[in-house]
């Protein structure tokens, strides 16, 4: 095989790597529920074969093993509720407190900049190094109800999905 025909490979290879990343991320709301409702397919098909044990048929033990895991999922979010709602109350204070460290490494790093730049010039004085424009502050943004509502569709969309797949996924 000559160098140009592996680099044409390669170069087949890298092209092909590129396109299957952007196709995956374009349809990744639809294939992240589809592969967490094959998971839980997965954790609850034991169930499944209880309901077959026990005479149900397919769809009446897939809409069931579907409510049992609905209900649990909303009992688990009920339950870390309560946990989630003190996180977000906290995020302020812990957005502060990464900006005040993030402050304080660039201010390290700044120093350390302004030292070598005085090392490179006690060393050789007609070298210039670039100093460092000091960074900007980024405020923290909250997303308000209005983006909760846009974002809504969306998750509908992908809850569907989730509910679909687990369901076909019982059925057969």
């Amino acid at each position: 095989m000559t160098d140009l025909e592996r680099l044409s490979q390669m170069g087949i290879v890298l092209v092909a790597t590129v396109a299957g990343a952007v196709a995956l991320k374009s349809v990744a709301e639809i294939f992240a529920p589809m592969a967490l409702g094959l998971v839980a397919g997965i954790v609850v098909s034991p169930l499944g074969a209880f309901w077959d044990r026990i005479g149900l048929s397919r769809a009446v033990g897939a809409l069931i093993t579907l409510a049992l895991t609905l209900f649990a999922l909303t009992l688990l979010a009920l339950i870390f509720q309560p946990l989630v709602s003190q996180m977000i109350a906290q995020a302020p204070k812990v957005w502060h407190d990464m900006q005040d460290t993030i402050k304080g490494v660039r201010v390290i790093l700044q120093n350390l900049s302004k030292l070598s730049h005085d090392v490179t010039t006690a060393i050789a004085p007609s070298a210039d190094a670039g100093t460092t424009a000091p960074a900007t502050d980024a405020t923290a943004v909250l997303p308000s109800m209005t983006d909760a509502l846009l974002l809504a569709p969306a998750f509908l969309g992908e809850f569907l999905v989730f509910v679909g797949t687990l369901f076909f996924f019982m059925l057969t």
